[in-house]
Order: C-alpha cells, then structure tokens, then sequence
C-alpha cells in the first residue's frame, strides 16, 4: 500500500510562474548513467501550532530515491550540511549535487 502526506491547511501561492521569466530545462537528466553521480536535495517547511518544522530530504538522481531525510525545527546552516555530511559517509560523494532548481 502506498501513502501519500498530502497538508491539510491552505496552501500559499508562491510556485506561480512568472510570465517573463525564462526556464531553463534540467537536462542533466539525459546525462546521467549511473546511481551517484548526481544528487538533489530539496527542504520542505510545515508550520506547526507556534513554530515550523523543516525536512531536508537527498535524493539519488539516477535511482529515483531518498538516500537520507532529516526534521529540524531551527533552519541554521547545520540542518542542512549535518544531513548532507552523513549522506556522503554513508553512500560516498556525488559527482555533482544540486538543489533548488540548481540554485
């Protein structure tokens, strides 16, 4: 059986493309042959009663899978290379590594 978290609260409006903005296709799809070679990482916030909760999840490119996921309740510089320090102790490191549409 497959679950999907779905939020429950009204969404805010901030994935709106702007009309004049050019996007550039990723195409390093096309470029990746084997798993390790490219990673992403993506951090989502779910506001709770009095704070947010953040998730930093890291993905293989190649397999289509999450190699390491971790919650946080502060959004320091820590939060994210703690989780990405131990995702290369555990897997190795990465050829390339993007995130946020490779901001």
């Amino acid at each position: 059986m497959f679950w999907q978290l779905e939020a429950i609260y009204k969404r805010p409006n901030t994935s709106k493309k702007h009309s004049e903005k050019r996007i550039y296709r990723y195409l390093s799809e096309k470029c990746i042959t084997q798993g390790n070679q490219v990673w992403c990482a993506d951090i989502s916030h779910t506001p709770l009663r009095r704070c947010f909760l953040h998730l930093i999840a890291i993905m293989d490119g190649a397999r289509r899978r999450v190699l390491l996921w971790r919650f946080s309740d502060t959004m320091d510089a820590n939060f994210g290379k703690e989780a990405l320090d131990e995702a290369i102790t555990k897997y190795g490191p990465p050829k390339i590594m993007t995130a946020d549409q490779g901001a």
